[in-house]
């Protein structure tokens, strides 16, 4: 799975929580959380930043919603 950003990054992994994953190690600030914590506040920013939910409770479910918001696009 590959996934482009709106700022152009390049997020991939074998699995959804892989992506997952790496969308948060690549973070300078969250990279030492569980995906858990790390998706939660993932989409507390991402409210704050422009008013669109984000559900954390699954991989698949944020995923998907950032996916419907723009925020990222899956290239493969």
């Amino acid at each position: 799975m590959k996934y482009i950003t709106n700022v152009g990054e390049t997020i991939e992994g074998a699995s959804t929580k892989q992506v997952v994953e790496a969308l948060r190690d690549g973070s300078r600030f969250s990279s030492d959380e569980t995906v858990d914590n790390f998706m939660r506040g993932f989409a507390y920013r991402h409210k704050t930043w422009s008013g669109i939910d984000v559900r954390w409770d699954t991989v698949e479910n944020f995923m998907e919603d950032l996916t419907a918001s723009g925020w990222w696009l899956r290239v493969e």
